[in-house]
């Protein structure tokens, strides 16, 4: 039963953030809109966008295909080692991250970049600390041991 629980608040905790990133987004695509505003003037931007796109694409496909192999009953801290959390803890707030900044690159949209900078670097501290918290008591010791070794 408290493995349901803390999947019902890990997933509360992971929409709250990703509700909080797109909020920003379509306040970014209004100001671009009302005040538009071309950051970028060659033409390369379009193409840096769009890399910035497919990556963070296949950034959220290696993580679902990683976290698959959580699903285990006993957990150790290797285990939480594999794929791109090998590098980061939050693989999916960087995917979610530069797909929008891509966007927002690729379509040459100021307010959307600005925002979506914010909104990734306040939801570290907010939704983030309490995501490490419930994660930290769904598995314990090999999650705590974990990250001690991957910081961000």
């Amino acid at each position: 039963m408290k493995t349901e629980s803390n999947k019902s608040k890990l997933n509360k905790i992971l929409s709250g953030s990703y509700i909080f990133y797109f909020a920003l987004f379509f306040v970014g695509i209004l100001f671009d809109l009302k005040f538009p505003t071309h950051f970028f003037q060659n033409s390369y931007t379009m193409s840096v966008g769009f890399l910035f796109i497919v990556f963070a694409s296949i950034l959220i496909f290696w993580i679902k295909v990683n976290s698959k192999k959580m699903k285990k009953e006993v957990l150790t801290k290797e285990d939480f080692l594999h794929g791109p959390y090998k590098y980061t803890s939050i693989p999916n707030h960087w995917g979610i991250f530069i797909l929008i900044l891509g966007f927002g690159i690729m379509v040459n949209a100021v307010f959307m970049i600005v925002l979506t900078t914010f909104s990734f670097f306040l939801t570290l501290p907010v939704f983030l600390k309490m995501q490490e918290t419930v994660l930290s008591e769904k598995y314990g010791t090999p999650y705590t041991e974990y990250r001690k070794i991957v910081k961000f």
